[in-house]
């Protein structure tokens, strides 16, 4: 039996204004199988010596472990700040028919380029 792919969760901040084009570049890339997005969480954190206060929305990306580098490449392309938050987690367990459909909505690294790979895959909602 083949080892399945691991599946990751992916978190990324963004500044509202840039949100809509950070997600559509992960999804057009194929990066990710889902992005889903929490507006106006509240960020505190230190940067360059000062305490920050921002409106920032969350990104939460579902993704297998080998597309991780290509969402972190996107946002050190793509993202406006200059040290994006980029982390991610393993998942270890879930539905299983869920945990599927994340892989097979995201090709593999070496595949994200053919053009056998699948145009439409059906979505885990029922009709």
């Amino acid at each position: 039996m083949a080892t399945k792919r691991a599946v990751s969760l992916c978190w990324v901040t963004s500044p509202s204004t840039h949100t809509s084009a950070l997600v559509e570049k992960i999804l057009a890339n194929k990066a990710a199988a889902c992005v889903n997005v929490t507006k106006g969480a509240e960020s505190n954190y230190v940067w360059e010596g000062e305490v920050k206060r921002e409106k920032e929305d969350v990104l939460m990306i579902k993704t297998t472990k080998d597309r991780i580098k290509s969402i972190i490449t996107l946002m050190e392309a793509h993202h406006p700040y200059d040290c994006p938050e980029v982390v991610s987690v393993d998942v270890s367990d879930g539905s299983e028919p869920y945990l599927d459909w994340v892989r097979d909505s995201v090709p593999t690294p070496e595949n994200h380029y053919t053009k056998n790979w699948k145009s439409q895959v059906s979505s885990p909602l029922k009709a």
